[in-house]
């Protein structure tokens, strides 16, 4: 992730989970299969992060 690259491995690495969390969950966007759209995603992954802090 951009993250690691920039010298915050450990941010990239607390936004993976719930990035592959919501995916696996089958929120997606039409690009990938889904029905979601970038923000239904988005909103989702912003949940699973808020549940973590």
């Amino acid at each position: 992730m951009m993250l690691g690259h920039l010298g915050f491995q450990d941010c990239g690495e607390l936004l993976m989970k719930p990035l592959t969390d919501t995916l696996a969950s089958g929120i997606t966007t039409a690009d990938i299969g889904g029905t979601s759209t970038t923000r239904e995603v988005t909103e989702a992954i912003c949940e699973r992060i808020k549940q973590l802090v």
